[in-house]
């Protein structure tokens, strides 16, 4: 990941759409990233568990095209099998980071802790 700092964080909840996890960015963090009807590529990393979503380098490249609402809010949607191999079923929340001209979505921290309280067992004594 970069070691440049985020311009903005958001966490947002993980959905799910037809079987599949789903990213649904719709937020005018976004405009200060990426256009309505720009091409982006979108690589996936199950290693690291992070999405990164950069410009494409050409119209032919682009994998995804970042839509928008009517008022120009844009909005970019990931619904595919790749989202849930990333992220696995039990991942209910994401962060998603935003830099000049990169997107970088991972696990929140949130549930990082979350699944490791859970790993804990026993009774705990004062």
């Amino acid at each position: 990941m970069s070691t440049i700092a985020p311009m903005q964080v958001s966490v947002l909840r993980l959905g799910n759409h037809g079987g599949n996890k789903r990213v649904w960015i719709v937020n005018n963090n976004l405009k200060s990233v990426f256009a309505p009807g720009e091409k982006i590529s979108v690589h996936y990393n199950t290693n690291e568990k992070q999405i990164r979503i950069k410009p494409a380098k050409s119209i032919f490249e682009g994998n995804h095209t970042v839509s928008s609402r009517t008022n120009g809010t844009p909005i970019i949607d990931l619904k595919n099998r790749s989202v849930g191999s990333v992220f696995g079923k039990d991942v209910e929340k994401i962060e998603v980071l935003y830099f000049k001209k990169e997107i970088v979505i991972k696990v929140a921290k949130t549930e990082y802790f979350k699944q490791k309280r859970a790993q804990k067992k026993g009774l705990n004594t004062f």
